[in-house]
This record gives structure tokens, C-alpha cells and sequence, in this order.
């Protein structure tokens, strides 16, 4: 490969991402991906907020209790991971 080779591979790259970002429906899947991902971290906030660890998993061996911080910890990436699922259909 010499230098035009790579000049002609970025010049069409360029052209590519171009056309990517004046397409409408960049602008409509980026819209939903933003709100999906602030509807996510509010669920994940308020599931948060409203489940307490120290009282809920008082007498639970160690891992179940760690099990459950970290899957009230990540409620948010679910959510978000559920939105996208549906978004797609």
C-alpha cells in the first residue's frame, strides 16, 4: 500500500460517515438512544434509591448478598439493554 491507496481508503470513509450522518434516520436512532439511555438511568436510579441492601440482605450468605449488589447496581444497563431489545421490533 502506498500513500494514494491510503488517501482514496480515508477520502472514502469520509464519504461514507458523510452520508451516514445526513441520512434522517441517524438523527431518529440517536434521539432514541438518548432517551432510552436517560429513561434507563433514571430506573436504575430510582431502583436504587429504593432498595436497601443493608436490610435486605442482613442474613444472606456473602455471595447471594454480593449477587444482589451487583444486579441492583446494573439495574440501569438491563433496562437499557430491554429498551434496545424493543426499540428494535
Amino acid at each position: 500500500m502506498d500513500l494514494s491507496d491510503i488517501l482514496d481508503f480515508l477520502h472514502a470513509s469520509a464519504r461514507s460517515v458523510g452520508a451516514e450522518v445526513t441520512s434522517p434516520w441517524f438523527y431518529l436512532q440517536l434521539g432514541l438512544m438518548l432517551a432510552a439511555a436517560g429513561i434507563a438511568f433514571a430506573v436504575g436510579a430510582a431502583i436504587r434509591s429504593r432498595i436497601d441492601m443493608a436490610k435486605l440482605a442482613v442474613s444472606w450468605p456473602t455471595p447471594l448478598r454480593m449477587f444482589m449488589h451487583v444486579l441492583v447496581g446494573s439495574a440501569a444497563t438491563a433496562v437499557f439493554a430491554v429498551e434496545m431489545t424493543l426499540a428494535r421490533s
